[in-house]
């Protein structure tokens, strides 16, 4: 080894434990910025590789590795060039024909599946007495996979009055007597809670609710283990008006 040619200074902006690892979706833009720094007095040229190596969730440990890059300090990841899971990530820097002059940074990255996109659109007021209204959710998707939209989705729908919460849910559906009596509150006097609705789109029946009230309804998004919600406000006014002159 020449001894004027030491191993040169690599450092990588990753967090160093895989309990802490930096955490991006399979979407972003990601730049992994790395330094090196020579410590070379000759004219060598120094060889930048940047490998990868998928690690356990567990324990850090690696089992085999990739090469990403070859000879950029910086390592660019784009949208879905890497699966979720959790990865190993090191910058190797070695100065050419120098031997033992070779260093690298490592750091963990954890890569995860985006949050789920949930939207409402309806009308915001309505009529009572003019029938039903129909709120969609259709334009709720899965970022991962846009092309498919609302595809693979489920969609669970609850409503409150404005003044409520979601707090203690009734076990029936809202929507529908079931026997009980309207004297619980909600949206339709059974109780706050869910309606008994699965799909993208679900039609109101404004004539069964109380006027002169504001309504919160809720859609939660799912896919698997991942999970949005999104609300929609919708007052329903009397049909009738009063003017006093």
């Amino acid at each position: 080894m020449d001894f004027l040619c030491r191993p040169p200074e690599v450092h990588v902006h990753l967090n160093k434990t895989h309990e802490n690892a930096t955490r991006i979706s399979t979407i972003d833009m990601f730049v992994v910025v790395g330094k090196v720094t020579k410590h070379c007095n000759t004219s060598s040229n120094m060889v930048l590789s940047w490998e990868s190596n998928q690690a356990s969730e567990q324990n850090g440990a690696f089992s085999f590795s990739q090469t990403l890059d070859i000879g950029s300090e910086n390592l660019t990841i784009t949208p879905k060039r890497l699966s979720p899971g959790l990865y190993y990530v090191r910058l190797v820097a070695e100065m050419n024909k120098e031997e033992g002059a070779i260093n690298y940074g490592f750091g963990f990255l954890k890569v995860v599946l985006p949050d789920l996109v949930a939207k409402i659109r309806g009308v915001s007021k309505a009529v009572k007495g003019t029938g039903t209204v129909i709120l969609d959710a259709t334009d709720s998707y899965d970022p991962h996979e846009p092309a498919l939209k609302d595809q693979g989705l489920v969609f669970t729908w609850l409503c409150r009055r404005e003044d409520e919460d979601f707090s203690s849910l009734e076990s029936l559906p809202i929507d529908y007597s079931y026997g009980r009596e309207r004297i619980l509150g909600g949206c339709f006097g059974y109780g706050v809670g869910e309606l008994n609705n699965t799909g993208p789109t679900v039609e109101i029946n404004i004539n069964k609710m109380i006027s002169q009230n504001s309504y919160v309804f809720m859609v939660i998004v799912q896919k698997e283990n991942r999970s949005s919600t999104a609300n929609h406000t919708l007052r329903v006014e009397s049909s009738i008006s009063f003017s006093i002159r």
